[in-house]
């Protein structure tokens, strides 16, 4: 083979198409969906302990228990809500 000359490429043999059979789904029931937990029952009040994400220091919120207990800006604790909402009065 010269140098820098391609490979012969092997011609193409027509073939017969062959149809694919048909794929029909199954009659399958839908899956059950999980209950979605209603957001407004899942949400605490929390006092925001530094300005950033949630807002002022001292502002009151409403986050999932899960986000107060993970988030070290927030206090969840009904004494802390009850202080921070008595300064806002």
């Amino acid at each position: 083979m010269a140098k820098n000359q391609p490979a012969a490429v092997p011609a193409v043999v027509d073939a017969p198409v062959v149809d694919a059979p048909e794929v029909v789904a199954p009659d399958v029931a839908a899956p059950d969906t999980p209950d979605v937990p209603d957001t407004k029952a899942a949400t605490v009040k929390a006092r925001v302990l530094v300005d950033g994400l949630y807002g002022k220091v001292d502002d009151v919120v409403e986050v999932t228990q899960a986000e107060a207990d993970a988030s070290s800006e927030l206090d969840s604790d009904a004494d802390a809500v009850a202080y921070a909402e008595s300064l806002k009065a």
